[in-house]
């Protein structure tokens, strides 16, 4: 059966520049795309790990490259299915904490509630937007689009959606 785009595109179009788009594709994604995206995501880890921990940058970049080999040495499906569980989790949980936090922080809910209200009127805490708004429409719109892109970016299983859909799947 047909597993990925690139095999699609082959299948459709055969013959040399099919073959030739495939092999494109696979050096594009395998090496260049996903090395940019290592780099970035590895970045991202030492930058975090500077401001919580504040370790030296060299013990940063050894645990950052210690903690994505770990993941990397977890192979097959199974193991991408596991990593980006593990992934989520570590996400969901960070992002509880710093809002958590954030929130402790402004001195609770209803300091927050009030600064804002101060700030940007009542209407801003509205969980309905204001049907009459002129931002309404282009705000539908982009939200449509969004969904569309992050729907159908790669059909495959990639794109933005993949790291939630793999752990989700294995329900």
């Amino acid at each position: 059966g047909i597993l990925t785009d690139v095999e699609l595109a082959e299948l459709r179009y055969s013959g040399r520049s099919a073959a030739a788009l495939r092999g494109f594709k696979a050096i594009y994604s395998g090496i260049i795309f996903n090395s940019i995206v290592m780099g970035w995501v590895m970045l991202a880890m030492l930058k975090i790990m500077l401001a919580v921990f504040g370790w030296p940058k060299e013990i940063a970049i050894i645990v950052a490259v210690v903690i994505a080999g770990s993941y990397a040495i977890l192979s097959g499906l199974w193991g991408v299915v596991m990593t980006d569980f593990i992934q989520f989790i570590v996400a969901m949980f960070g992002s509880i904490m710093l809002a958590c936090i954030a929130v402790s922080k402004v001195g609770g809910m209803a300091a927050l509630t009030t600064k804002v209200t101060e700030l940007h009127g009542p209407q801003v805490l509205n969980f309905f937007p204001d049907r009459g708004s002129v931002w309404m429409p282009p705000f539908l719109f982009f939200v449509y689009m969004g969904i569309q892109w992050w729907a159908a970016h790669n059909v495959d299983g990639g794109g933005p959606g993949m790291p939630i859909g793999r752990p989700t799947g294995c329900l």
